[in-house]
C-alpha cells in the first residue's frame, strides 16, 4: 500500500525473472532521477509479473506505472506480463494513469516491433503481442552502437556497455544521452504523438523520445536514456575505462541541457497527476 496520499505514487516493474536492469528499484537510476526532482515526495511500490496479471495493485490509486529496460536482448515482457497483464495496464492508463517505458519497456508499449539481434536475426512482435498504448511502431537497435560483451557476445544494460548518443530536443537543443539498444519510433501518420527528442546523427532524425495520450492517461517512451547522468566532472575521478570515461564526459558536458529537459518532463507529469511541482 502507498503511505503518503500527497506524494507521487509510483508502481515500478521490478521482477528479477524478467531481467530488469536493476537489482532493486531504490538503487536504480530511474528512481534516483525521480528523487532528484520530487525529493521525498514520491512513494514507490515494486511489482512483479503476478501483481500485474492479477491487477489488484492498480486499485491502490497509483499515478505512474514504470516499465524499465532489461539486461540483455531477450524481452520477457510478452511472456511474463502477457495479454492478461496488458489489459490491466491499458485500463490503468486509459482511466488517467501515466505509463513510462524505457528501452525494452518502450518497445513493448508500441504497436509493432522489429528488432535485429546481435546474431543479425530479425525479430518481430505484432500488436497482439505488445501492450500497444500507441499506434507508433518501434525499430532497433541503432547500428554500430553498444557492442556486446566480447566473452559472451551478449548485450547488457550495465553502465560500461552504454554509449553516448546525440539527440535533438523539440526546441532544437542538442545534447548527449546514454543509449543502450533502445528503439527508434515511427510516428508517421500519428500527429497526436509528440516527439520530445530525435536521434540527431541518424538519417532523417527519427524520434528517440515520444509521448502522447491513451484515453485519459499519458504515455512517455524513451529510446534514449536520460536517467543516466554525470553530475561530477569525470576529470576529477580516478582513471576509468576509456568507454566509461567517454560516456561520462559526454553526459557531463550536457548536464545543464539534460536538467532542463528532465525538469520539463517531470513538470508535465506532475501537471497530469494534479501534483505541485516547484
Amino acid at each position: 500500500m502507498f503511505h503518503d496520499p500527497q506524494a507521487l505514487r509510483i508502481l515500478i516493474y521490478a521482477d528479477p525473472n524478467s531481467c530488469v536492469e536493476f537489482s532493486h528499484p531504490e538503487r536504480s537510476e530511474i528512481i534516483a532521477d525521480f528523487r532528484r526532482y520530487f525529493g521525498k515526495n514520491i512513494d514507490v511500490i515494486p511489482v512483479n509479473a503476478q501483481d500485474v496479471r492479477d491487477g489488484d495493485i492498480f486499485k491502490n490509486k497509483a499515478h505512474v506505472f514504470i516499465l524499465p529496460g532489461i539486461i540483455g536482448e531477450k524481452s520477457f515482457y510478452p511472456d511474463h506480463i502477457g495479454a492478461e497483464g496488458n489489459i490491466h495496464i491499458q485500463s490503468f492508463v486509459h482511466e488517467g494513469g501515466a505509463f513510462i517505458g524505457y528501452c525494452a519497456g518502450a518497445y513493448y508499449a508500441t504497436s509493432h516491433v522489429l528488432y535485429t539481434t546481435s546474431e543479425n536475426v530479425l525479430k518481430m512482435r505484432t500488436r497482439d503481442e505488445n501492450l500497444s498504448l500507441t499506434a507508433a511502431r518501434s525499430f532497433g537497435p541503432l547500428p554500430g552502437m553498444c557492442q556486446p560483451d566480447p566473452e559472451t557476445m551478449r548485450f547488457s544494460q550495465e553502465w560500461h556497455r552504454l554509449d553516448p548518443i546525440t539527440v535533438e530536443l523539440d526546441d532544437g537543443t542538442h545534447m548527449s544521452m546514454a543509449y543502450g539498444l533502445g528503439p527508434v519510433f515511427n510516428t508517421l501518420g500519428h500527429p497526436d504523438i509528440a516527439v520530445r527528442a530525435r536521434y540527431a546523427n541518424i538519417h532523417g532524425k527519427p524520434p528517440a523520445i515520444i509521448d502522447g495520450k491513451y484515453g485519459h492517461g499519458l504515455f512517455t517512451l524513451y529510446g534514449a536514456l536520460p536517467q543516466f547522468s554525470a553530475h561530477a566532472d569525470p576529470a576529477t575521478k580516478p582513471q576509468r575505462p576509456e568507454r566509461v570515461r567517454t560516456l561520462e564526459t559526454a553526459l557531463y558536458q550536457s548536464r545543464h541541457a539534460r536538467e532542463k529537459f528532465m525538469d520539463n518532463s517531470m513538470r508535465r507529469l506532475a501537471q497530469h497527476c494534479g501534483l505541485p511541482f516547484a
